[in-house]
């Protein structure tokens, strides 16, 4: 009898092998949308639409003057068709629709920093839509301006990038307004728009200018029908306007001080107006077409309709600003601080709060800067005053604030 092996010693049968170790894959999420942007041809076509809505607005204002101040009921306009005054003010108030409606539709296809120098064009064809309309004289210092003005264009254009993001739903808007540099810079703007309003109405009240009178109306031989025709007679010169000087009693620095502030708060509110006008139409346009972010593509984003009455208030606080500063200064002296307020402030928006930077190169960006100060330099020099044309500082009163 053989012995039995103890239940110990019996090997057991072998395990059966484990399945190998396979780590849990990360959950798979579909890549981020890349930010919208347009290449370099539709980037031109923006160019090309600024630079119509430039020459259209130069247009407009002419002809609302030249509606406003006709001596007859019965404006008369091209082919011997006469109109009443009303008539003729809508008509030009369309065109001056349809040049901000051609720069906002630009806003959306080129950056920011660029159309602010083209657009500034619309000075320049201000003042040649002014002398083929209501026969004023082209200046030597408007002509060396335009020249200018033209040159810090060309250098803006050539330094344009090749792609840029021009379009932003409401979280776009709101990670914009989120960044560091793009909360500081609108706080700024608003900053300085409200402290300007409580010192010009502070100024208002304490030195009040007095009315402006005499200015004369367009002569009755200048109409549309007989642009081309040759030279027509010279008005009479108006008579001397009843103005005092800007805050005569108030200490000189302060007289200088306000000189800049009254037109450079006017160019800071059309800046904040351009800001906002851009991102409004860019939110309602991705809401609209259900391509925006969010459950409701952005349509429920308070910022939509933020944007919306920033736009809104801004334009018509330009009404009222237009009436109280060249109520008190003279064209000479505050358009070039205006209008070059308006091309400084709109070139940082889109640099510091479109962050635009980021699509340049630094050549490209420093081209677009330098052009920028260029465009200044020849507002500056655009609105020199020529003593060989003593009229032309109402003339201008009148056309912008007929604008």
């Amino acid at each position: 009898m053989s012995p039995t092996a103890p239940p110990w010693a019996t090997p057991s049968p072998p395990a059966p092998p484990h399945p190998p170790f396979h780590p849990p894959s990360p959950p798979e999420y579909p890549p981020p949308p890349a930010p919208p942007s347009y290449d370099a041809g539709l980037m031109v076509l923006g160019i090309v639409l600024s630079f119509a809505g430039a020459l259209a607005l130069g247009l407009a204002m002419p002809l609302q003057r030249y509606a406003l101040t006709y001596p007859e009921p019965r404006v008369p306009l091209c082919a011997g068709i006469r109109v009443s005054r009303m008539v003729a003010w809508i008509l030009a108030l369309c065109v001056y629709g349809l040049a901000n409606g051609l720069n906002a539709i630009a806003q959306q296809m080129a950056p920011l920093s660029l159309l602010s120098s083209v657009f500034t064009l619309m000075i320049v064809f201000n003042a040649l839509f002014a002398r083929l309309i209501l026969k004023e004289r082209l200046t030597r210092p408007k002509v060396c301006g335009g020249a200018t003005i033209f040159l810090g264009i060309v250098i803006a254009v050539v330094g344009f990038p090749n792609s840029v993001q021009t379009i932003f739903d409401a979280q776009d808007v709101e990670q914009l307004l989120r960044d560091p540099g793009g909360i500081v810079f609108q706080a700024v703007l608003f900053g300085s728009v409200i402290a300007s309003i409580v010192g010009i109405c502070a100024f208002e009240r304490r030195y009040p200018p007095a009315a402006q009178e005499g200015v004369a109306p367009v002569p009755k031989d200048v109409q549309l029908a007989s642009v081309g025709a040759g030279p027509s007679i010279p008005s009479p010169p108006p008579s001397p306007p009843n103005r005092e000087s800007p805050g005569r009693d108030a200490p000189p620095y302060l007289n200088g001080l306000m000189m800049f502030i009254y037109p450079a708060s006017l160019g800071l509110d059309e800046a904040i107006n351009g800001t906002w006008l851009r991102a409004a139409i860019s939110m309602m346009g991705r809401c609209t077409t259900g391509e925006g972010k969010g459950d409701l593509h952005g349509c429920d984003h308070p910022l939509m309709y933020i944007g919306l009455v920033i736009m809104v208030v801004s334009a018509l606080a330009t009404v009222w600003w237009l009436k109280v500063v060249y109520k008190r200064y003279e064209t000479t002296v505050a358009l070039p601080i205006e209008y070059g307020m308006v091309n400084v402030a709109m070139c940082a928006s889109g640099l510091i709060f479109y962050q635009e930077h980021k699509f340049y190169e630094p050549w490209q960006l420093t081209l677009t800067v330098s052009g920028s100060i260029v465009v200044c330099i020849g507002i500056m020099i655009f609105f020199v005053k020529d003593t060989a044309s003593p009229r032309m500082d109402e003339r201008d009163a009148r056309a912008v604030q007929a604008y």
